[in-house]
């Protein structure tokens, strides 16, 4: 199963639970024609922005309007490389990485690489905390989202947005995890 597989499997759980964003996802961009940014990408960050290229903005939009998982939404390209300057210097990151989701209060996963690889793992980074590689790869990252929504940690609450039940996730990722 290719990594867009995974991706119309986690757009099928967004709109099957109801969540406002699937409305909203934009259709995706070959990076070949984005701006500039960090030369070859790995095959599953150039399916990622295939996929969808971020979310419309529409005037008074609530921010869980955007979330496509619980907190964070999905950023477009010329977003994502705008953003970078914001991590500079993160051990981590290093020189080759770019923001996927983003949370209003500047946490991100992001695909990080090295110039040699073939595939990105994502790291996560939360503000205050040590950023950490918390998936091996996005189709890793999307298996276990797909997870969450079928498990019942990922789910629309009272308020029309998604949400999270902790215990939950902790249980849905220690059962292969990254």
């Amino acid at each position: 199963m290719t990594l867009t597989d995974r991706l119309q499997e986690l757009e099928r759980r967004v709109m099957d639970v109801g969540a406002p964003v699937a409305a909203l996802l934009l259709p995706g961009v070959d990076l070949a024609d984005s701006p500039p940014g960090l030369g070859v990408y790995p095959g599953e960050v150039v399916e990622w922005f295939a996929w969808h290229n971020g979310v419309a903005e529409r005037p008074g939009q609530l921010l869980g309007e955007v979330n496509l998982i619980p907190g964070f939404r999905l950023v477009s390209i010329s977003e994502a490389l705008e953003m970078r300057s914001a991590y500079s210097g993160d051990d981590i990151l290093g020189d080759f990485w770019v923001p996927l989701l983003a949370s209003g209060g500047g946490d991100i996963y992001a695909a990080v690489w090295s110039p040699s690889s073939t595939v990105a793992q994502v790291a996560t980074v939360v503000l205050g905390e040590p950023t950490e590689v918390e998936f091996d790869s996005l189709s890793a990252m999307v298996e276990a989202f797909v997870r969450c929504f079928d498990q019942g940690a990922f789910f629309l609450a009272e308020n029309g947005f998604l949400d999270m039940d902790p215990e939950v996730y902790s249980r849905v990722r220690g059962d292969g995890g990254s």
